[in-house]
C-alpha cells in the first residue's frame, strides 16, 4: 500500500502532498491531527508487518474440525483472546482446520477422511 502520511519538520505527521492549513477552516484542527495521526500510525505498523488483517472478527463464529476421540466439527465463538486468531492465521490453520462456515468445515473432514 501506498504511504499516505509522510513525517513533518516537527516529529508528527502531514498528508501528503496536502497542507493541512487549509483543511482547518471547515473542520476542527484536532480532528484532523488526530486522524492523520492514526493513519501514520497504521501505516508504519503496515511497513514492519505488525498489521494483519483477520479473516473473521471477534464475536464471530467459526467452526474447528479437530481430533478428539475421532476427527469431528466443533462450533467456536471468537472471543477477546485475538492471540488465538493470530496463532492459527500464522500456522496456516485458518482453511485447512478453522473455518468460516460448517459446509467449509464439513468439506475439509470429507476430504481429509477420504485421504
Amino acid at each position: 500500500m501506498t504511504r499516505l502520511t509522510e513525517a513533518d519538520k516537527l516529529g508528527g505527521y502531514k498528508i501528503k502532498g496536502v497542507n493541512t492549513d487549509d483543511l482547518t477552516s471547515c473542520v476542527d484542527t484536532i480532528l484532523v491531527e488526530n486522524a492523520i495521526e492514526k493513519l501514520a500510525e497504521y501505516e508504519n505498523l503496515e511497513e514492519q508487518n505488525r498489521l494483519i488483517t483477520l479473516p473473521y472478527a471477534v464475536g464471530s463464529t467459526v467452526y474447528v474440525v479437530i481430533n478428539l476421540y475421532g476427527e469431528r466439527i466443533i462450533r467456536e465463538h471468537v472471543c477477546e483472546n485475538i492471540v488465538d486468531i493470530v496463532y492459527d492465521m500464522q500456522n496456516g490453520d485458518f482453511g485447512k482446520t478453522v473455518f468460516l462456515t460448517r459446509e467449509d468445515a464439513k468439506a475439509a473432514l470429507r476430504e481429509r477422511q477420504g485421504e
